[in-house]
């Protein structure tokens, strides 16, 4: 099978010569309505892990053969897509990308914190901001996972608030108050490095400024 074949060689970090990942492109071409959520987004996930980017033909086809069976994408599937395309390069319609958003609320209650933190970190490496009951919704099911972030999620999900907060600094700023816990304690067992303290610091300043220039006459 295509993905299972692409999936092994990204997991062993082993890179195909060019023709072999030709060969397998084209079948894709053939064989693409065959493809369900694990098939379509473990491709393109392994494909960017091994820092490919598909032919655009290839690209276009499992993009809509991935808006078929969206309703049957789960947090994984959906996961692994946005972050595929995040590392390509490759900016999707914001059609799909609000698709992808409609289909993460439908199941977020199955969202674990990779999840949760891969996912915002690839939308806002795409530019794309959800809308504000959507991050409300990802804010509260941090909530409940929030022990099981590790020090690379949390680097993450700081990265997605400077982003977000662009357009949604409300937001943004009760998703970093909401992880702030856990960083308290991943930093005071020392499992946070300085370029992780110094993300926090930083989007801890623009929230300090903007209060100050929110109280200025």
């Amino acid at each position: 099978e295509i993905a299972s074949t692409l999936w092994a060689f990204a997991t062993l970090n082993l890179a195909p010569e060019a023709q072999v990942l030709q060969v397998f492109q084209e079948r894709a071409l053939v064989v693409s309505k065959d493809f369900n959520p694990q098939g379509i987004s473990n491709t393109l996930w392994a494909l960017a892990r091994l820092g490919q980017v598909p032919d655009d033909k290839v690209l276009v086809v499992l993009l809509a053969r991935a808006v078929e069976i969206l309703h049957y994408f789960n947090p994984q599937d959906i996961t692994n897509m946005v972050w595929a395309l995040a590392k390509m390069g490759h900016q999707p319609e914001v059609q799909l990308m609000r698709a992808f958003e409609t289909r993460a609320l439908v199941v977020l209650d199955d969202f674990n914190c990779q999840n949760i933190a891969n996912t915002l970190w690839a939308l806002s490496k795409l530019g794309y901001q959800p809308e504000a009951q959507t991050l409300r919704a990802f804010e509260t099911r941090t909530l409940a996972v929030l022990d099981d972030f590790n020090s690379q999620a949390i680097a993450n999900m700081l990265w997605a608030a400077c982003f977000i907060s662009i357009s949604h600094p409300d937001e943004a700023s009760r998703l970093v108050h909401t992880l702030e816990p856990r960083i308290t304690a991943l930093a005071d067992s020392f499992q946070l490095d300085i370029q992780q303290r110094q993300l926090h610091l930083f989007f801890i300043s623009l929230e300090l400024d903007e209060e100050l220039r929110g109280g200025v006459p």
